[in-house]
């Protein structure tokens, strides 16, 4: 007797048959390495030390096989998001050899009191990007300190700013801000200062017009450690212009969005030629023609050859403008408001187009009258222009 096979169960065989194959000898979905994530150490204020480790895959795909690939490239994503694919990739290294495979690295060039997400990850031959468990940090802040001039620490045109952050640290890159403290007497210092390392290995700050430093005057000191964004800038024919000198730099190159604080510095630590001196106020202004920041001696005197500048870049700094209904004699007040008593300002004048420059020494103080802060002109004769411009950090 003759059997008839139905359409409908060679049609089956037909799948089962080719599902089989693929099974067999099709391609088939391939499995990353296993990713772990290490512990986050020595976190700085720009840099953080983290570990992880690159094992085998720990499962295998459906035809029992561990379709991984060769590790082609490893290393660590961090940043603020919580989407490691948003963020940026310190590579470690390329192919593993042995397996499992610890590494440790510093990510350097991040920025101070910012919380950062740090994955591990591993990207093999296939192109399959695994990444390992979220490691979270908070990054230090700047050291904020305050100096107040006095007979025990003047000698002549210098204040020595004695304290163990800058003691013995010719690294450090200082930030320096003039601050009228609140509720005390204070006299004024109309003075270009700068701030500068001396042969007793201790921070000062000096007075560049050889004029005797008054006292008590008070500042305000940012400490930020060297780094891609806090770091000095010397002048040289390359780069000066005039009475300007122009900074080249990637995150401020073509970026006149950018935000960043200048104080003059003297630090002969790292000079061949020792520092001259710039007895001027500087601002800074957006160099459209050639795409860069520049410095500039707002008197208009010719801009010296070894001149050095500390510089810190910050996405905090914001900027204040004086306007007709903020201005109070030689002051103006910030807007928005800024109204904690205890925090530390530090500002730059910055030029635009439409601004004006004062070409005074400024500084800040807190109106409690008022409840906030404001900028105003060492020389209470000098009333405050309307449309100058500064650069603030407020921490």
């Amino acid at each position: 007797m003759k059997r008839k096979i139905s359409i409908l169960a060679l049609a089956g065989l037909s799948l089962l048959t080719t599902a089989c194959f693929d099974d067999m000898f099709g391609p088939v979905e391939p499995v990353g390495p296993s990713v772990t994530t290490g512990e986050i150490t020595n976190a700085a204020q720009t840099s953080l030390k983290i570990s992880g480790t690159i094992s085998n895959p720990d499962y295998k795909n459906k035809r029992e096989e561990k379709k991984s690939g060769q590790v082609v490239e490893y290393g660590f994503v961090y940043g603020t998001s919580d989407n490691p694919r948003e963020g940026s990739i310190f590579k470690a290294g390329d192919t593993i050899s042995t397996f499992p495979h610890p590494f440790e690295k510093t990510i350097t060039g991040l920025r101070a009191s910012t919380a950062y997400k740090v994955w591990a990850y591993a990207k093999t031959e296939a192109g399959i990007m695994t990444y390992g468990n979220e490691a979270g940090q908070q990054t230090e802040g700047y050291k904020l300190v305050t100096h107040t001039t006095g007979t025990s620490n003047i000698a002549g045109v210098l204040s020595t700013v004695d304290i163990p952050e800058l003691n013995n640290n010719p690294n450090a890159i200082v930030i320096l801000t003039r601050k009228w403290p609140i509720g005390s007497g204070s006299d004024i210092n109309p003075n270009p200062v700068c701030i500068s390392y001396n042969a007793g290995d201790k921070w000062s700050i000096f007075n560049q017009n050889r004029a005797a430093m008054p006292y008590p005057v008070t500042y305000n000191l940012l400490i930020a450690e060297p780094s891609n964004l806090a770091f000095r800038h010397i002048t040289k024919s390359t780069n000066i212009l005039g009475n300007t000198t122009s900074l080249d730099h990637p995150t401020l190159n073509g970026n006149p969005g950018a935000r960043f604080l200048v104080t003059q510095c003297r630090n002969t630590k790292f000079a061949t030629t020792t520092p001259p001196y710039n007895p001027c106020q500087i601002a800074v202004f957006y160099d459209g023609t050639i795409s860069k920041w520049c410095i500039f001696n707002q008197d208009g005197s010719a801009m010296k050859a070894n001149c050095q500048f500390n510089i810190l870049i910050d996405d905090g700094i914001f900027i204040a403008e004086s306007k007709t209904e903020n201005i109070f004699n030689n002051a103006f007040y910030i807007d928005p408001p800024r109204t904690s008593p205890n925090s530390f300002l530090f500002v730059t004048q910055y030029f635009t187009a439409t601004s004006r420059f004062e070409n005074q020494a400024v500084g800040v103080g807190y109106s409690a009258d008022q409840n906030r802060w404001q900028i105003f002109n060492e020389d209470r004769y000098v009333r405050m222009h309307v449309n100058s411009k500064f650069l603030v950090l407020v921490k």
